[in-house]
C-alpha cells in the first residue's frame, strides 16, 4: 500500500547537463525498495512502500552514489541551427519566440556559433558563482554578451581564457541586465 508520492524536478543550472535523465536512472536502478519509476527527463517520481519508509534515506544515498559515479559521464549536447554571432539579432529572436512556451518537450532551440574569439572573461554575482563571457566573431568582428548562472569557467568543456577561440552551445536571450540580446551559454567547445 503507497504511503505517499515524491515527485523530484530538475532545476535548469543546478545540473550542467540537459536531456540526460540520470536521476531517473539512478532511481530507476533501486526499484527493489522504490516502487512505480516515472517521469521524464527533467523529471523524476516514485511512490514509497510502508515497508521502504524506514531505509528510504539509505536508498536515496545509494541512488545519489550511482548517480555520481554514472552522473560523470556528461551527454554531449545537441544544436538546432549554427549561427554566426552576426545573426544574433532582434528578428532571430522574434522567429524564435514563435516557437514558444518552451519546456519539457519543447526545449528553446540551442545554437552553435563557431569561430568566436574569447574577448573577455568575469565571474560575477554576490558569490561570484555566474560567469559572463565577452564574444567576437573571428571572421567579422561582431560582438556578443554570453553568460550563465551558477557555473564557473571551469564548468565547461573548454574553459575560455581571453584570446582563445572557441565554439558555442547557447541559446538566445533577451538581456534584461544590459538590454539587448545575449547568449545563454549551454557548453563552450574547443573552436
Amino acid at each position: 500500500m503507497p504511503l505517499g508520492e515524491r515527485r523530484e524536478r530538475q532545476t535548469e543550472g543546478l545540473v550542467p547537463f540537459r536531456r540526460v535523465g540520470f536521476r531517473r536512472r539512478a532511481l530507476f536502478e533501486r526499484r527493489g525498495e522504490l516502487r512505480g519509476i516515472r517521469g521524464h527527463n527533467a523529471s523524476g517520481g516514485f511512490t514509497l512502500t510502508e515497508e521502504g519508509v524506514h531505509t528510504l534515506q539509505e536508498t536515496l544515498q545509494a541512488a545519489a552514489l550511482a548517480l555520481s559515479a554514472t552522473g560523470a559521464k556528461k551527454e554531449p549536447a545537441v544544436h538546432d541551427a549554427l549561427i554566426s554571432l552576426r545573426e544574433v539579432s532582434s528578428a532571430l529572436f522574434s522567429d524564435i519566440s514563435q516557437l514558444a512556451p518552451f519546456g519539457v518537450g519543447n526545449p528553446k532551440p540551442i545554437f552553435l556559433v563557431r569561430r568566436t574569439r574569447i574577448a573577455h572573461t568575469k565571474a560575477f554575482g554576490k558569490e561570484k558563482n555566474h560567469i559572463e563571457v565577452s564574444l567576437a566573431c573571428s571572421d567579422t568582428g561582431a560582438v556578443a554578451r554570453g553568460f550563465d548562472f551558477f557555473r564557473g569557467a571551469g564548468d565547461f568543456s573548454f574553459e575560455p581564457m581571453q584570446g582563445t577561440e572557441a565554439s558555442v552551445l547557447a541559446t538566445v536571450e533577451r538581456d534584461s541586465f544590459r538590454g539587448g540580446l545575449a547568449l545563454r551559454l549551454v557548453d563552450i567547445l574547443p573552436a
